[in-house]
């Protein structure tokens, strides 16, 4: 699925274990809750968010919890967050 664009598509329900989705785009609605993921996509989409630069105090403490997660993301060209 490398270059995928899942803007509109609904998956929904949709096992996508074992599946690269590196330089894809996740749907951020409705239709992409309830997917089957691995342990790969879920550091992926971790290391995303906590790369995005939020100030509030909540979301903070929750990068801190999730970092060591993130930064098993697969990429060696990326930087580890944190650091």
């Amino acid at each position: 699925m490398r270059d995928a664009d899942l803007r509109n598509a609904n998956l929904r329900n949709a096992d996508l274990r074992g599946i690269a989705i590196d330089f894809s785009v996740w749907p951020m609605w409705c239709g992409s809750l309830d997917v089957k993921i691995d342990k790969r996509i879920a550091v992926q989409l971790a290391y995303h968010l906590c790369a995005v630069q939020c100030d509030d105090d909540e979301f903070i403490k929750v990068r801190e919890m999730l970092t060591p997660f993130a930064n098993q993301f697969h990429r060696n060209d990326v930087k580890r967050i944190g650091e």
